[in-house]
């Protein structure tokens, strides 16, 4: 089915690309395009991990799914009803392009962007963990929802002294800006 053509309440089956990536307290969302328009494909942490090669469900990936579609919070979303209704066609890849911590301002937020460094202090809260990065510009703070965490591959090596690779959406948060990743696959442990 074309994307534009799909309406709610529907059972259809799509075929399109990763345009973006986001995550929420349960599960995760994927812009799906397929030239025709766009739609979230919705899916809740239960179905996620069982997703056959999930580590290339990221932006760039193409997809196939199926199942029923609903409006959530004024969104068109395809809800696939079992992990095998996803296919990971092929797989999408982390960004090449680093930024220097010291180039991201105010205007970044709510962009994606790619950093790299050391972590110089680790904060662990009920909700996830905070890194503190330090790429030899500047400091940035890399949260990572349990959701996220979950997904990192090597999570436990996610201390003091370790290099990593990070792509994430720029947020500001109390007047300071930190990446929030969307998958964990968008963090590389070095």
């Amino acid at each position: 089915t074309r994307i534009a053509d799909v309406r709610a309440g529907a059972v259809v089956k799509i075929e399109g690309t990763v345009k973006a990536v986001g995550s929420y307290a349960g599960g995760f969302k994927f812009a799906v395009d397929d030239g025709s328009g766009s739609l979230a494909l919705a899916l809740p942490e239960k179905t996620y991990k069982d997703v056959s090669g999930l580590a290339g469900l990221r932006a760039g990936a193409r997809v196939r799914a199926y199942g029923p579609t609903e409006i959530f919070n004024g969104e068109l979303e395809l809800q696939p009803l079992e992990a095998k209704a996803v296919t990971v066609l092929e797989s999408g890849s982390a960004s090449n392009a680093v930024t220097a911590i010291n180039a991201i301002g105010l205007g970044a937020v709510g962009q994606t962007v790619t950093i790299a460094g050391e972590i110089i202090g680790t904060d662990a809260f009920e909700q996830g963990a905070r890194l503190t990065v330090d790429d030899g510009t500047g400091l940035m703070t890399v949260l990572l929802w349990n959701t996220v965490l979950t997904y990192v591959p090597d999570a436990q090596k996610l201390a003091v002294g370790q290099t990593i690779r990070a792509t994430g959406r720029v947020d500001e948060y109390k007047g300071a800006l930190e990446i929030v990743p969307q998958i964990g696959f968008d963090v590389e442990v070095k």
